[in-house]
């Protein structure tokens, strides 16, 4: 038996930092959806962990997969293995929290294959295997706080559409400079994202004035080029890009598949990996068959 599991991209609709903590952690307010933009996963049986990465390099140590198996396998005590083959689509420290999707589709699917009740282990893992984990364990809306700890599920938006400027970062350690130029001027109280959460559960569409990451104005100045493409894409269609997570990804919202579809066309002049995605409310459901998985 085989697994094939889809691990989906996110966007931050809005991101805000309320502080810095004792712990030194800092404490977020974030309403985040996740989109039809997937890394997708296959898993067999094997005798020991194996992973394979298609059209991506991660050096071992931020193996999230990896990692996210062995530490699934000693929390279960077993001594089962898998052989784990991921063709990357989201690229590698994008802000589309690529590698934390594929932990938790890791997590999950390893469950199935290895046919074991692992919930309680998994909703321990997740958090320990890093903060935006937790919520893609659940893929859709909610709202995210503390330190991407504490997440509240919100009603998905419906008939939604993102067109995204995926785009890696090239940048080490960017997370941590990001939070690094924070002025504690930029901290906010979580109105927004709290606003938004709101709006979401009154079944509104984000409106785009609602939309923001007080991250945008440092990843403006820290990435090479940035600026001047979310400049340029503003003036050549008319319509503001965002800032999804510590970036330097880029996304727009739109209201339907033909507004996307004709938001994509305008920007590819500047952005040719630009992609129209769907917002989607629910992991891709999984059927298992005797000679392997069929993705629903």
């Amino acid at each position: 038996m085989s697994v094939r599991i889809l691990a989906p991209a996110k966007i931050n609709l809005v991101l805000e930092v309320l502080g810095r903590r004792a712990d030194g952690f800092h404490e977020l307010a974030s309403v985040v959806h996740t989109v039809g933009l997937c890394d997708e996963l296959e898993l067999e049986p094997a005798d020991d962990v194996q992973v394979r990465l298609v059209g991506a390099e991660v050096a071992p140590e931020q193996d999230l997969i990896r990692r996210a198996a062995l530490a699934l396998r000693q929390a279960l005590g077993l001594s089962l293995g898998a052989r784990i083959a991921c063709v990357k689509r989201i690229p590698v420290a994008s802000g589309l929290g690529g590698g934390s999707s594929d932990a938790a589709a890791t997590l999950r699917g390893l469950a199935r294959l290895w046919n074991v009740e692992a919930e309680a282990a998994i909703s321990r893992l997740a958090p320990q295997l890093g903060s935006d984990v937790p919520l893609f364990l659940c893929p859709g809306a909610a709202l995210v706080q503390g330190h991407g700890d504490r997440i509240t599920p919100l009603p998905a938006v419906q008939r939604g559409w993102a067109v995204l400027v995926p785009l890696a970062a090239g940048l080490a350690r960017k997370t941590e400079r990001l939070f690094a130029q924070l002025d504690p001027a930029q901290y906010s109280t979580g109105a927004r994202a709290q606003a938004l959460a709101t709006a979401l559960r009154q079944g509104s569409f984000p409106p785009d004035e609602a939309l923001g990451n007080v991250f945008e104005p440092l990843a403006r100045a820290l990435y090479p080029g940035l600026a001047a493409l979310q400049d340029g894409l503003r003036v050549r269609t008319g319509v503001r890009f965002h800032l999804s997570g510590a970036g330097p990804s880029l996304f727009a919202l739109c209201t339907s598949e033909a507004e996307a579809a004709a938001l994509a066309c305008a920007a590819r002049a500047l952005a040719p990996s630009v992609c129209p995605v769907r917002l989607v409310g629910a992991a891709a459901r999984v059927e298992v068959a005797e000679h392997g998985t069929i993705l629903a």
